[in-house]
């Protein structure tokens, strides 16, 4: 099980905004996950952890995302 933690920071964009987040990626026990992909709704990889388990990534606010790691696959 993940456990997730993000940052945000809104910013305008002609008709659609998005948000650069902060993302740190740890165990049930505090440790942290590397290497773990990060996607967008649109099947792109848009950032992995590096090895204490933090990434940082831009989305648009409407798109939805997911984490995968070899033994994991979560939707976020």
């Amino acid at each position: 099980m993940f456990l997730l933690l993000c940052v945000m920071t809104s910013f305008a964009q002609k008709k659609e905004s998005f948000v650069n987040i902060k993302v740190i990626v740890s165990d049930n026990y505090g440790n942290a996950l590397k290497d773990v992909a990060i996607y967008n709704s649109k099947s792109k990889l848009i950032g992995i952890t590096n090895h204490e388990g933090i990434t940082w990534i831009t989305s648009f606010r409407q798109h939805s995302s997911s984490f995968h790691r070899l033994g994991f696959s979560v939707p976020f």
